[in-house]
């Protein structure tokens, strides 16, 4: 089963991602996108690979997420 997530953010990077820089993609989105957009965009992303991970059923020990400050 596919769950559909709507996120703008996720939708920029997406599109952008191989297009410009780090340096370039970060000022972007900080100056673009909400702190709580952006918080919200990473958990949405942060929940979906340990999702991953567990169904492939590799033991992997992700980071922890830290809130954006």
């Amino acid at each position: 089963m596919v769950n559909v997530v709507i996120s703008e953010v996720l939708c920029f990077l997406t599109n952008n991602y191989e297009k410009l820089t780090a340096n370039k993609l970060k000022p972007v989105l900080t100056n673009f996108y909400k702190d709580e957009e952006l918080g919200t965009a990473k958990e949405i992303l942060f929940k979906a690979i340990s999702t991953a991970v567990q169904h492939v059923g590799h033991d992997i020990d992700l980071p922890r997420l830290p809130k954006r400050q």
